[in-house]
């Protein structure tokens, strides 16, 4: 929808901060300069092509949720980002706006709106809108944009919503070097992976179109269908047991893997773009983690690369939606994902038991139970955090200066000491028993 504003004011809108520069790439068709965005009421007599309303706010944009299209249409946006966002808080304020929404209350609480404006008066629809358009055979919804600002590989998802809430589609769009790369191979990734999920337990989503569009790698993909709930460790265990036999590769020593030269080769190349203490820990971890497990056999397989629960989503019968899969990748060590998962959940909770003795219990337990061996729980860790690692480094060969990822080296660096001391973690785990078991897998 289109709304004209006053004519006659030559001044330029107040530019939105950088943090919308990506979002305002994918919407003006990657050509800077043929829309801007501002905040609402300093258009100064541009026309308004689309208005948002940007939450949790302008310093922090994690979602821009449309201001047209009605309130089903709204309520649908925050039900799918309310389920994803990252923090508890966030989640509560989304379910919060969505019950503000679906009583057709006043926005008054949606305080922080942008407006995406043009000079030209001939112009109807933001060039994303007319290519999606295209693409789904109607024009009649309105998007949503999620944003992850200082993640290594942040990239817009459009969220094309009809008026009566209905989820047409979602589109990944990469706008540089990197998310590009990123966003072909998860279009070629789910191609792949689609025959070998049809009998399978686990749903991925449709392809419904991919490839270049005025500079731009674009992938847009259909809404997986049913309702669920997200996953806590044991929940997720049945899922990724059901993705490590979609392509089973003869098992091999991790030296040996395609997937750890890669690992190696980055590694050994990073020290110039991290700090001192992050390349030492780098540099430490894959040196310590080839010299130590490097001659373990590996039962191999299909790897989702990004296995947490946001990616997730468990279904009645025994069936699970699972989505986002720009990470996968065939002939990686099983396994890798659960304990990619665990510490997640680990690191996360709030809690005053040690963090390592508590990700190797609860990942040599989730392990054991879907066939794998529970003594990989230790370096399948140490591995998942320096890939995790190396993720700020590919961010930095494209030229990106994103969020800090020391968490991630202390992390690793206190995996490689654990039980070093011989048998600490054994006295742990005995201390800790009780308290473990009992804790352990009521995580959400």
């Amino acid at each position: 929808m289109v709304h004209d504003l006053r004519d006659g004011n030559t001044q330029d809108p107040m530019p939105c901060p950088r943090h919308l520069d990506s979002a305002l790439q994918v919407l003006s068709g990657g050509q800077f300069g043929m829309l801007q965005m501002s905040p609402a009421g300093k258009e100064n007599g541009y026309k308004v092509l689309e208005r948002y309303a940007v939450f949790p706010g302008l310093d922090d944009p994690r979602v821009l949720i449309p201001l047209t299209g009605g309130a089903k249409a709204r309520t649908a946006v925050l039900a799918q980002y309310g389920k994803g966002a990252g923090s508890r808080v966030s989640r509560l304020a989304a379910q919060m706006l969505s019950f503000e929404s679906r009583l057709g209350l006043p926005l008054l609480s949606w305080g922080n709106r942008v407006s995406v404006v043009t000079d030209s008066l001939g112009a109807k629809d933001t060039p994303v809108h007319g290519f999606l358009a295209d693409v789904l055979g109607t024009g009649d919804f309105v998007m949503s944009l999620r944003l992850a600002p200082g993640r290594p590989n942040s990239k817009p998802v459009i969220q094309a919503v009809s008026p009566r809430g209905q989820v047409l589609a979602y589109a990944k769009f990469g706008w540089d070097e990197l998310t590009r790369r990123l966003v072909r191979h998860e279009a070629q990734f789910l191609r792949k992976l689609a025959p070998l999920c049809r009998e399978s337990a686990v749903a991925i989503p449709a392809v419904l179109g991919s490839g270049p569009w005025r500079g731009l790698e674009a992938l847009i993909v259909h809404q997986l269908p049913g309702r669920g709930r997200s996953p806590i460790v044991h929940t997720m265990l049945p899922a990724a047991a059901a993705i490590a036999s979609l392509a089973p590769s003869p098992p091999k020593a991790l030296a040996e893997t395609r997937f750890w030269q890669e690992i190696r080769t980055l590694a050994s190349q990073s020290s110039p773009l991290l700090s001192a203490s992050v390349a030492a820990a780098v540099e430490h971890g894959w040196k310590t983690v080839e010299a130590r497990w490097g001659g373990i056999v590996f039962p191999l397989g299909v790897s989702h690369g990004d296995w947490i629960p946001p990616n997730i989503q468990v279904l009645g019968g025994g069936r699970f939606n699972v989505w986002d899969w720009e990470r996968g990748k065939i002939g990686v060590p099983l396994g890798l994902d659960i304990m990619q998962f665990v510490m997640f959940i680990e690191m996360r909770r709030l809690t005053k038991l040690p963090l390592m003795p508590r990700i190797i219990h609860v990942g040599r337990a989730a392990l054991q139970s879907t066939g794998f061996n529970p003594d990989n729980a230790q370096p399948l860790a140490a591995i998942s955090l320096l890939r995790s690692l190396l993720w700020f480094v590919e961010s930095r060969f494209a030229g990106r200066e994103e969020s800090n990822c020391n968490e991630f080296a202390t992390a690793l660096a206190s995996c490689l000491h654990f039980g070093a001391a011989g048998g600490a973690f054994e006295t742990d785990l005995q201390n800790n028993d009780h308290d473990e078991k009992t804790e352990r897998y009521q995580v959400s």
